[in-house]
């Protein structure tokens, strides 16, 4: 199986070899390396952030968590105000019997 190679576009029109690295091919614009991830697919790693930026796939399971996760949050907001609301109505008929 041919190893990973890359080729950076110079400004005369050419093409530059580029060094195959630990990680693959690094893109120097993108600070970025694009390395064989597995028995097909090639990823982008990000070595400042040590790890491989999201697939569509990932992004949009990604998206869908946190989406999920702001509903359950504004469902326990407004539970929680619920309660609270309830409570102060329990508390002023506590303090002031006569009103109800």
């Amino acid at each position: 199986m041919p190893r990973l190679q890359g080729y950076a576009l110079r400004d005369d029109g050419a093409y530059l070899r580029l060094p195959s690295g630990r990680w693959g091919v690094r893109s120097e614009a993108l600070n970025l390396y694009l390395c064989v991830a597995g028995p097909a697919d090639l990823r982008w790693y990000d070595p400042a952030a040590g790890e491989y930026l999201r697939t569509h796939e990932e992004e949009a399971a990604a998206r869908r968590r946190a989406e999920a996760r702001v509903a359950q949050e504004a469902i326990a907001r407004q539970v929680a105000q619920a309660e609270a609301a309830r409570l102060r109505q329990q508390l002023r008929r506590h303090l002031d019997p006569k009103r109800t």
